[in-house]
């Protein structure tokens, strides 16, 4: 009898390791897919080239040129590999951090015309 309860003592035990570490590992598992910014003011690596602009002086946003087209995007998310389960959100540099002249348009419209205007 004693014998039995030290053994279901030793499995409640193992269970209770068990599971602290399965939420340590869950926990480990969710920051691991938390999703890190990187903003930037250019980007060419696996994507369609990606350059932030501002529109009206002062929203900024990532310009890409897509099938001929002018793709705006608030924030644009890396593709990942197989192997590497990073999670990586491209965002627009804000008005007051560029290094130079930053690309402004007032609208939309605007640089949809500079794409037709490239296009020919």
């Amino acid at each position: 009898m004693a014998l039995k309860r030290e053994l279901a003592a030793r499995a409640q035990q193992k269970a209770k390791t068990n599971s602290k570490g399965s939420r340590q590992q869950q926990r480990q598992q969710q920051q691991d897919k938390e999703p890190t910014y990187l903003y930037i003011q250019k980007y060419t690596t696996g994507i369609s080239p990606a350059e932030a602009i501002l529109i009206g002086g002062i929203q900024p946003w990532l310009l890409q040129i897509v099938d001929g087209k002018a793709v705006l995007s608030k924030e644009i998310p890396l593709p990942s590999s197989d192997d590497d389960d990073t999670n990586i959100i491209l965002r627009p540099l804000p008005k007051w951090s560029y290094i130079s002249k930053e690309y402004e348009f007032s609208s939309e419209k605007e640089v949809n015309d500079y794409v037709e205007r490239v296009r020919g």
